[in-house]
């Protein structure tokens, strides 16, 4: 699944956009930190519709658009049927 979103247009899909996060280093949104000796802003999402998490707990629009479009046309589910054709009867 992670590999599908990745060609959905996703950026890596573990990694969150908001904050700053290189190495072991993890200053969350929004807040201020040191990092070897510097100074250093947790900012918010440059482009958030190529990510998946927003800050590690929240999912991003495009997540959140991405799994209502796909859940609406059938693709998630076995067999793959749309919302519209689910309760009609055969």
């Amino acid at each position: 699944m992670l590999y599908a979103l990745q060609f959905a247009g996703f950026a890596d899909p573990l990694k969150v956009c908001c904050g700053y996060h290189v190495n072991f280093d993890h200053i969350w949104c929004g807040n201020k930190g040191k990092v070897n000796d510097s100074v250093v802003y947790g900012a918010s999402c440059k482009d958030p519709s190529v990510f998946i998490s927003w800050d590690g707990v929240h999912h991003s629009q495009a997540a959140n658009q991405w799994v209502a479009d796909h859940t609406q046309n059938g693709s998630l589910t076995d067999p793959p049927i749309p919302v519209t054709q689910a309760c009609r009867r055969m």
